[in-house]
């Protein structure tokens, strides 16, 4: 007789595997954003915030830029002029609105030769030429920089870096590193597009690049990889008020890189409380540093 108790043992079913998706990269879901968001979308609820809201900021209100100057201030070491400033909705706006003003079609981009993905498109969407350099365990070789510069000539326009947890490697240029690139992006006129966004991440890290070259770097600094995902905001610092006026102006009204008027009230208001910010970049810091720590320089040592 066939033995049927095999058949009635009931065996448990496996959940199956999540694949992991590297496509992107966010802060991990924390109760501390949760209960910020709700209790500032309750505090709106109580003010006027319909004329608050009503019309777009376009480059930030008075209060907007002061919220960033001042958060910026912070890796800067000093707080930067508020006209210098520019609020957008998001790193990959400023970075477009950039490309298009100081590379233009037919310009070559340089960056490094593991770079953020939506710098592809964009140069695409631009007709603007890539080209890699590069890199070491500390990210942009200056020695590749040099020589690629003197090849391509006047074509080489501008230097797209990660100077900071550069993604995905997770390299950190030293000050050293820092001020060598500088060298060589003023010998050959480069504007620097410094993307710092994870730098706020580590307990410590080095200046941010543009202070070795402020009369040429665009200095960004985004909230989403360290506030919070849902906060798509990002500032930049150009090397003068009259420069990032005149490199964002004119497309106020013809392309769509300003912050919508509620998610900057929302980020300026944590932006203004220490308290919010603090608590959020440690509840980022103490979940998502080790695992953006795991990809580092020495897994990706065989192609750098």
């Amino acid at each position: 007789m066939n033995d049927v108790s095999k058949i009635t043992q009931t065996h448990p079913v496996l959940p199956k595997a999540m694949p992991i998706d590297f496509g992107r990269n966010f802060p991990p879901p924390s109760p501390v954003v949760q209960h910020a968001l709700t209790n500032t979308l309750a505090d709106l609820g109580v003010t006027n915030i319909a004329d608050a809201i009503r019309f777009p900021r376009f480059a930030g209100t008075v209060g907007d830029r002061e919220a960033g100057a001042t958060w910026i201030g912070r890796r800067l070491g000093q707080k930067p002029d508020i006209e210098r400033v520019v609020v957008a909705n998001g790193s990959q706006s400023i970075l477009a609105m950039l490309m298009a003003r100081f590379v233009k079609p037919g310009g070559v981009l340089l960056t490094e030769e593991l770079t953020y993905p939506a710098i592809k498109p964009l140069s695409t969407l631009f007709g603007i030429e890539l080209r890699a350099v590069s890199m070491d365990v500390e990210g942009v070789d200056p020695v590749s920089l040099e020589r690629t510069c003197v090849e391509l000539g006047d074509n080489a326009r501008a230097l797209y870096c990660m100077p900071t947890l550069h993604n995905p490697t997770s390299a950190t240029m030293s000050e050293a590193r820092r001020a060598d690139i500088a060298t060589v992006a003023r010998q050959y006129g480069l504007w620097i597009f410094e993307d710092d966004i994870y730098s706020v991440l580590p307990e410590e890290a080095p200046p941010p690049l543009a202070l070795y070259a402020p009369e040429r770097s665009w200095y960004i600094l985004g909230l989403s990889k360290s506030l919070a995902a849902q906060l798509r905001v990002a500032y930049v610092v150009g090397p003068n008020p009259d420069v990032s006026r005149d490199a964002f102006w004119p497309g106020a009204r013809t392309t769509n890189w300003m912050v919508a008027p509620l998610v900057a009230e929302v980020a300026s208001r944590w932006l203004a409380n220490y308290r919010i910010g603090n608590t959020a970049i440690g509840a980022s810091r103490n979940i998502e540093t080790p695992g953006h720590g795991c990809v580092d320089s020495a897994q990706y040592s065989d192609i750098l």
